[in-house]
This record gives structure tokens, C-alpha cells and sequence, in this order.
């Protein structure tokens, strides 16, 4: 893995903190605002307005109509996205470097949408049907109920698309008073990767957010531990059953980081993980895996399997079999090397896309206040041992009382 020199950090006197990593033979420059601002971050009856937020921002800025928007990143050849989820909103765009200075304007532009009554209504209108499409999916409400069982009450269990009551009641000032509260440019990440000169970079964005707000110091509540229980939603139209089980597990930063990563893949890698062998290669599940959320003070390890209802209960109880089994710590060297290698892998490919390395070094901002290197981070996944895994294991064993939640056509596992 080549070494790297080309990282960068500066903080902007708003409170703005600007971050890059420049990638050697690559055309291309990924760039995005990240907002640390997300379905956690609201109040009661106000669940969603991060999301719709988000949509609005691509309604009208305070210098382009919506037309305006999608014609500029067509005619830059962008490609554009935004998303929301519990901590954060992003708005991101890919282009050539000698266009990342149009793509950082808008982007910048994008943060600071002019939140108009007709244009609010009519977006309301999309985020309502976009629920109701949700509420048809299953892999995507199990993961839902799995969160709001998990922090029942609280924050970090809201839905981030919110509910069709929290939607209709709420109002363009709801929605302008929490803009004001958490867009601020000390609760912002810019980020770009790839083909770009940094000094111009820092330049320009100390120009296009030269007169944003700072915020007064707003936080976000406690997640608090994650609760224990089940919630089954079962409803005869799927033919399905979608279950999530899920135990307490590392937040952003945490020393065993990298031990909880190779045991994840170990669990539940999409290829040769012991998931893999003895549900999806059985023929129990067509989609099994784990993975882990951690976020800034909670974490969770979780399973997620798709399969029949005839094969539901078995599917289940292989899942805790193997969770078993691997609590008990019967980890041979060479599957611990195989993950590693996996893992390894996985951040040499992603450290040639742009776009990967944009998130990257948010992710490592984030959970660590600096920018991590890619030599580190072999050196941090080549350093675990058996024991290490071991280590963690006693720290969040993976038979503890944890969350259970399934969608589909059965009323009990």
C-alpha cells in the first residue's frame, strides 16, 4: 500500500472545518458539505424535517431556481446527490477538476435554500408518497423498527424520512427555525478528494461562506445504551420474512475499531464468512449478513437475513449458533488473516475512487479529529490478534440480551 503525504486539514475562521486528500493520476474531484445534522438532531413532532430540509435545499437556493440547479450540474457533467441520515446531511457532486470550482459554488449554495410556503407544500406532497413507498419495503422498515426497538423514545431512534403525521403538521418556520439551529459553518465538514489545488480550494470556500452563521453551541441528547426486546410486524401482503438481530457494539473512534471490523467480516461477509457458509450456501436465506453502526456514542453489531417463512425460525436459530461459536472465541489464525486481507483489500480499492476517499476522511475526522492515513490504517488491521478479538468479545459479547425485530408474513420467531 503506497504511502500518502497529500492530506489536508484546515479550519476557516467561521468554524468551517475544510479537509482533503489529493489522489496522484486521477482526473476526477469528489467535494461535499457534510452537516452534522440528522434525524437524532430532532424535536418532537419534527421528525423528518432533516430530510425534507435536504429536498428543499434542491427547490430554490438564495441565487438559483430549481431548474438552475439541475442545468448547471448538467452542464458541469456532475454527478450530484444529497442524503440524510441520524448524525448527518451531505450534498456531494463528482466532476472533472477543472469544474470543481463550479461544483464547490453550488454545493455551497445548496446549504442555504430559501425555504418558500409553495414550494414547501409541494415538496411535502413528495416526502408523503416517498413514506408510503417506504412503508413497502421491507429491507428498509425492518431496519427501521430494529433502530427506533433499539432507542425506543429517543433520538437515535427516529426514522429519517419521519411519519406521515410529523410531515403534515409541520411548517415552513419548523423547518426555518432548525435550518437557523443546525446549519451553522461550525457544525460543517467540507471535504474533496482527487485532482485539485488546495490553496485555491481553501480560498474559495473561505469566500462562498464568508458570511454563514455559526451555531450557539446546540448538541444533540444522550443515545444513552441500546434497550433489549423484540417487535415483529407482520403483515400478510409479504412473502418474505426480514429479520435483524442486533447487539450493543463500539461507537465512532473506539480502540477496538478495527478487532470489531475483522470480527464483522468473520460473521457475516458476503463471501466465505461463517454466515455465508451456513445460511446463504444451505440454501436457509437468499441475503445474509452483519455489519456494524457506530455512531458518535452507540453502537450496534447487527445480522440482517432474508428468507422464507417455512425457513424463518431455522434461519434464526443458525444465526445465534454461530454467534455463539464465535463468542466462545474459536477463532483459527488463518480466518482471522482471510478477514484481514479482505479488509485490506477493501481500503486499497476505495482509496483509488474519489468519491470513497470524500467520505473517507469525513468518517476518519469524525471518529478520530484527525485524518488517518491509509498506512495506518493497514497497520491498525494488520496489528489485531486472536486475542484482541477476544478482548472485544468480552466487552460486547454477542449472545447478550440485544434487539430482535422481523417484517413480513409471521406474527412470531
Amino acid at each position: 500500500m503506497r504511502s500518502e503525504s497529500c492530506l489536508f486539514e484546515h479550519q476557516l475562521t467561521n468554524g468551517l472545518q475544510v479537509i482533503g486528500q489529493q489522489i496522484p493520476g486521477v482526473e476526477s474531484a469528489s467535494a461535499m458539505f457534510w452537516v452534522k445534522t440528522g434525524a437524532r438532531n430532532e424535536d418532537p413532532g419534527l421528525e423528518g424535517v432533516s430530510h425534507f430540509l435536504e429536498h428543499m435545499a434542491f427547490k430554490r437556493t438564495r441565487t438559483r431556481t430549481y431548474e438552475d440547479v439541475n442545468r448547471e450540474f448538467e452542464e458541469m457533467g456532475a454527478e450530484n446527490n444529497a442524503f440524510t441520515w441520524l448524525e448527518m446531511t451531505a450534498y456531494h457532486a463528482r466532476v472533472l477538476g477543472d469544474r470543481l470550482p463550479d461544483a464547490i459554488e453550488l454545493l455551497a449554495d445548496l446549504t442555504h435554500p430559501v425555504i418558500d410556503q409553495a414550494d414547501f407544500d409541494q415538496e411535502r406532497k413528495v416526502i408523503l408518497e416517498e413514506i408510503a413507498r417506504h412503508r413497502d419495503q421491507p429491507y428498509s422498515l425492518v431496519i427501521d423498527e430494529f433502530l427506533q426497538t433499539c432507542f425506543p423514545g429517543r433520538p437515535l431512534g427516529h426514522s429519517t424520512l419521519g411519519s406521515s403525521e410529523s410531515i403534515g403538521a409541520m411548517k415552513v418556520d419548523d423547518m426555518k427555525a432548525y435550518w437557523r439551529r443546525r446549519y451553522g459553518a461550525d457544525n460543517m465538514i467540507f471535504s474533496v478528494a482527487g485532482n485539485f489545488d488546495w490553496d485555491r480550494v481553501v480560498e474559495q470556500v473561505q469566500g462562498v461562506t464568508a458570511d454563514w452563521h455559526q451555531l450557539d453551541g446546540d448538541g444533540w441528547e444522550p443515545a444513552g445504551l441500546p434497550s433489549t426486546g423484540r417487535h415483529i410486524l407482520a403483515e400478510d401482503r409479504w412473502n418474505q420474512e426480514h429479520i435483524v438481530l442486533g447487539v450493543p457494539s463500539i461507537q465512532q473512534g473506539d480502540r477496538h475499531e478495527y478487532a470489531a471490523a475483522i470480527l464483522s467480516t468473520i460473521l457475516g461477509d458476503d463471501t466465505g464468512s461463517r454466515l455465508f457458509w451456513s445460511i446463504n450456501q444451505t440454501g436457509l436465506a437468499d441475503q445474509i449478513g452483519s455489519g456494524l453502526l457506530s455512531f458518535s456514542d452507540a453502537g450496534l453489531l447487527f445480522v440482517i437475513a432474508v428468507t422464507t417463512p417455512d425457513k424463518a425460525r431455522r434461519t434464526l436459530g443458525v444465526i445465534r449458533d454461530e454467534l455463539r461459536a464465535l463468542e466462545q472465541g474459536d477463532i483459527a489464525s488463518d480466518e482471522l488473516e482471510r478477514a484481514r486481507t479482505k479488509l485490506l483489500t477493501s481500503n486499497v480499492i476505495e482509496a483509488e475512487s474519489t468519491q470513497a476517499r470524500m467520505m473517507g476522511i469525513v468518517d476518519s475526522w469524525l471518529s478520530k479529529g484527525r485524518l488517518e492515513t491509509l498506512d495506518e490504517v493497514r497497520a491498525g488491521l494488520e496489528a489485531v490478534t486472536v486475542r484482541d478479538l477476544q478482548d472485544y468479545l468480552e466487552r460486547f459479547p454477542l449472545t447478550a440480551d440485544g434487539v430482535l425485530t422481523a417484517v413480513g408474513p409471521l406474527d412470531s420467531l
